[in-house]
């Protein structure tokens, strides 16, 4: 590890040099795990170095990315985004630039994964275009040599916290739209329980029928029948958080240590899951079998009712 202080007498020589030796080297960026984009979500590129030259091809690599990295993001109308304040305050900064030599033989590359949003200020939805320059020997106050990558195009989704209902439908992990797929009655039940052992409520609701499960209570059916269609919608969404705080259907919402399926039945728009369910508490354990009942809609299965038996504890 060397420590330099950047100078800003370095020769303009020293620069039409770097550009020479940099022919051959491409710089590339991707998207590391591309999904929907928000404006407080972190946006991770993967940012390649390749030396497709018939040389070897060495650079200064800073232990701070932005003294070798910077982005430039645009809207379709051409309009560059504003950098970050931390961006700006760190290339401002007189502090020393911690680095390594690195060397590339021809054929090989050096890739690395870095946060769009710690390089350039992103607060609004839209379409932008995303474009990076790779300084071999660090940005100093003139025209440092670079090198340019490809282009990226990102789409910038409407803040979740702008849109409650949109929340509902998130993959908490992937930041996806979470959406029904056709699965056989066992395998919907065994992502039902999955999702419930995960703590993901949006997946743990996505294939459960809460009107269903709510018409199943004599005295909230009645009541329900006799509201109107916007108040019926309000009471299946209190009727959630009822099932959330566990102070309804609690034995549906009960958290597993482990379960097995053992025995589907269906036939057309009908079927049953009996899962044998295992509880590990700090002083006792108890099997539980539980009896989810689905109905069909089209290709897909949703559960409807449950019915649950205890099996027995242990000490």
């Amino acid at each position: 590890m060397k420590k330099i202080m950047l100078l800003l007498y370095l020769s303009l020589l020293f620069t039409s040099l770097t550009f020479a030796v940099t022919e051959g080297v491409s710089v590339s960026i991707r998207f590391y795990d591309k999904k929907i984009y928000y404006p407080e979500s972190k946006i991770q590129i993967q940012v390649r170095i390749i030396n497709n030259s018939s040389e070897s091809y060495s650079f200064n690599s800073a232990e701070i990315r932005s003294y070798n990295f910077n982005f430039f993001v645009k809207t379709l109308t051409n309009v560059k985004l504003p950098l970050s304040e931390d961006y700006q305050l760190r290339q401002r900064s007189n502090d020393p630039v911690f680095y390594r030599k690195i060397t590339l033989l021809p054929g090989e590359e050096y890739a690395f994964n870095t946060d769009l949003q710690e390089y350039i200020d992103i607060t609004e939805s839209g379409i932008y275009i995303v474009q990076s320059r790779f300084y071999p020997d660090f940005q100093l106050g003139y025209d440092s040599g670079y090198i340019e990558s490809n282009k990226l195009t990102v789409s910038v989704r409407p803040s979740m916290e702008l849109i409650p209902e949109l929340q509902k439908q998130i993959d908490i992990e992937t930041g996806e739209i979470l959406n029904q797929i056709a699965m056989p009655p066992d395998e919907v039940v065994e992502y039902f329980i999955k999702a419930r052992q995960q703590g993901s409520w949006n997946k743990y609701f996505l294939y459960l029928d809460i009107e269903g499960l709510l018409l199943n209570h004599p005295d909230l059916k009645h009541k329900y029948f006799r509201l109107s269609e916007e108040k019926q919608l309000l009471m299946i969404e209190e009727y959630k958080i009822e099932l959330m705080n566990l102070r309804v259907d609690d034995d549906i919402s009960a958290i597993p240590s482990s379960f097995e399926i053992t025995e589907t039945k269906y036939i057309r728009d009908e079927g049953t899951v009996v899962v044998k369910e295992y509880f590990i508490y700090p002083d006792y354990s108890e099997t539980k079998k539980y009896t989810f009942y689905l109905r069909r809609y089209g290709n897909i299965w949703t559960i409807y009712n449950y019915e649950v038996r205890n099996l027995g504890t242990r000490q």
